[in-house]
C-alpha cells in the first residue's frame, strides 16, 4: 500500500468518525467523567506505546471492531514508520482537550516524541469507556 493510499484511508476513517460525531449532536461543551479520562488515558498509554515497539496486538487491544478492519495491521506499519521516521519514539502525553456527548468521549492528547510533539486525537465508546472508535492526528503525521 503506497503513502497516498494509506493517507486516503486514514482521512475516509477520521472523516466518517467525524460525521458519526456531528450526527450525534456532539456540542462538546460536557466534560467527560473521571471514570472515562481514566480509561481513555490507559488506552491511549497502550496505543501510543505500540508506536515504539510494533506491536500491533497491542496497538489494536482497545480498538471497536469496526477499528479493527479500518486500521489493519499494514496501515499500522505504515503509520508507525512515518511516527518513527518524523519523530522518533513516544516518550510521554498530555491531556490537551476532552468533551463527552453520547454516545462518545473525545481525547485530544499532546504527545511528546523524541524528536518533537504530534496531537493525537482518540474517540472513545460513551458506554465501554477503553473502547478506541476514533483515531486521528488533526495535523498529520
Amino acid at each position: 500500500m503506497d503513502m497516498r493510499s494509506i493517507n486516503i484511508f486514514l482521512g475516509t476513517v477520521c472523516l466518517v468518525t467525524l460525521i458519526v460525531i456531528l450526527a450525534s449532536g456532539c456540542t462538546g461543551s460536557t466534560p467527560p467523567s473521571q471514570d472515562a479520562i481514566n480509561a481513555a488515558n490507559s488506552s491511549a498509554e497502550s496505543l501510543f506505546t505500540s508506536f515504539n515497539t510494533g506491536d500491533y496486538q497491542q496497538f489494536s487491544g482497545h480498538f471497536s471492531d469496526a477499528m479493527k478492519r479500518g486500521l489493519n495491521e499494514s496501515v499500522f506499519s505504515d503509520m508507525r514508520s512515518q511516527i518513527q521516521d518524523k519523530y522518533g519514539n513516544y516518550t510521554s502525553k498530555t491531556l490537551a482537550d476532552s468533551f463527552a456527548d453520547t454516545p462518545y468521549n473525545d481525547f485530544r492528547y499532546e504527545c511528546k516524541f523524541e524528536k518533537g510533539s504530534l496531537r493525537i486525537r482518540l474517540v472513545m465508546n460513551g458506554t465501554d469507556l477503553s473502547t478506541v472508535e476514533g483515531l486521528w492526528f488533526p495535523h498529520g503525521i
